[in-house]
């Protein structure tokens, strides 16, 4: 059956579907949790230990079953499982839990989530390339679910309270299944080589895209946890939360859709500068501004540089990185971004927050974005991403495959993997 629903939809219909109804699920608690948490009483640095439990199982978990599913192939079925996994996991946060009981859970709920985000991404994103298609303009319709359901989510949720939104999201997740198992990946590389981690290192385009993301990710990992129940205080209801998070999405579709243009118009470093001086005046923002329609305003800004940011960042690791190692890539991607960066900015953005106030935390997180700027302008200058790429005459000489930068030195082929034996599992 999903091989004839595989064969009648377009790619562009696939990503589409699997991205809408992702985030859909995903924008009925997303917003809402840390709020969540601290209408049950928790501290900030409690909240902030909640929120490093994802980031952890980022960095321990997600690379090791991507490089695992690169190897012995099964992308699509472990996708499948981790939507179930997630599914789960929410069913069980319904129940009232004392905090250990919370702490195990959202444990469960970081394990599935740790992997199913990259392994999607890779999986996409591989069938853009392939098919010469913008991959910003699958990942859009996430964005757009996100807007409505979280703007419809503030306004329910401060009418019922936030006890039914566990059920509903693990409902939209296994859902979303059937479209995972419609999707195509590349056949897996040889099983008896290992993916050489010198080898991601070496390459100078990896190495300057993954810092600059780690370090945008330690302002995203404190504004996504903080900004949410900083809104909350200054409006005393979720409906203010829900509207920035819709603003916020809505405000991602054009920039998304128009991502690929400005990578072949720009290059691909320079669009994530750009990217970044956008999320950075956002947060800026989030220091002066304390009203409702300046807040919604500093989230269509923020939507804005997200939506130039992700299909950028995925775009470009996924052209760079080998075929056969495509999620692994991806995982390393996701560890340092929404893993490593979220598991440091959650702890110590606890601690700014509950000691000198938001407004020094929003400080922070401008400062940490400049210097991601300034890491990416250091590379171009020193000329680790080499010439940009001549611009296109016209639009039908756009060519399918982004010219992401100049080519850059070859990955080696036998050097790319250490042959190793085959482990003997029991």
């Amino acid at each position: 059956m999903f091989a004839r629903w595989q064969a009648a939809m377009r790619p562009t219909t696939q990503g589409a579907l699997y991205y809408f109804g992702f985030f859909g699920a995903a924008a009925v608690y997303g917003p809402f949790l840390s709020v969540f948490f601290a209408r049950r009483g928790f501290s900030g640095q409690e909240i902030g230990l909640l929120a490093a439990i994802g980031p952890l199982m980022a960095v321990l978990i997600g690379p090791v079953l991507l490089a695992f599913a690169d190897r012995r192939g099964g992308r699509v079925r472990l996708l499948s499982l981790g939507l179930a996994g997630i599914a789960v996991a929410l069913f069980a946060l319904a129940l009232p839990l004392s905090f250990a009981g919370l702490l195990c859970v959202v444990t469960a709920l970081a394990v599935a989530g740790s992997f199913t985000g990259p392994l999607g991404d890779g999986l996409l994103a591989r069938m853009a390339e392939r098919h010469g298609l913008a991959f910003g303009k699958m990942r859009l319709w996430g964005s757009l679910s996100w807007a409505i359901v979280a703007a419809g989510g503030g306004w329910l949720w401060q009418q019922v309270g936030f006890w039914p939104m566990f059920p509903l999201a693990g409902l939209l997740f296994l859902a979303t299944i059937p479209v995972a198992l419609t999707l195509h990946e590349d056949s897996p590389g040889p099983s008896r080589l290992r993916l050489s981690w010198r080898t991601v290192a070496s390459d100078g385009r990896i190495r300057a895209v993954i810092g600059s993301t780690f370090l945008l990710g330690l302002a995203m990992g404190s504004v996504g946890t903080f900004a949410g129940i900083y809104i909350d205080h200054l409006s005393g209801g979720q409906s203010l939360v829900g509207l920035f998070a819709a603003a916020t999405a809505l405000s991602e579709l054009p920039t998304m859709h128009w991502s690929q243009r400005l990578i072949q118009r720009l290059g691909g470093p320079q669009t994530l500068m750009l990217a970044y001086a956008l999320l950075g005046a956002s947060y800026a923002g989030l220091i002066w501004i304390d009203q409702p329609v300046g807040l919604l305003l500093v989230g269509v800004v923020q939507g804005l540089g997200f939506g130039l940011f992700l299909p950028t960042a995925v775009r470009l690791v996924a052209v760079w990185a080998p075929a056969q190692w495509s999620a692994t890539y991806q995982g390393i991607l996701s560890a340092a971004t929404w893993g490593l960066a979220p598991l440091i900015a959650g702890p110590v953005g606890g601690l700014i927050y509950d000691g000198a106030g938001p407004a020094a935390l929003f400080l922070a997180c401008t400062a940490t974005t400049i210097g991601a700027v300034a890491l990416l302008i250091g590379a171009q200058v020193t000329g680790v991403f080499g010439a940009p790429e001549p611009r296109a005459a016209s639009p039908s000489a756009i060519p399918a495959t982004i010219p992401l930068s100049s080519p850059g030195p070859p990955l080696p082929l036998p050097e790319a993997v250490v042959a190793e034996p085959e482990a003997t599992t029991q």
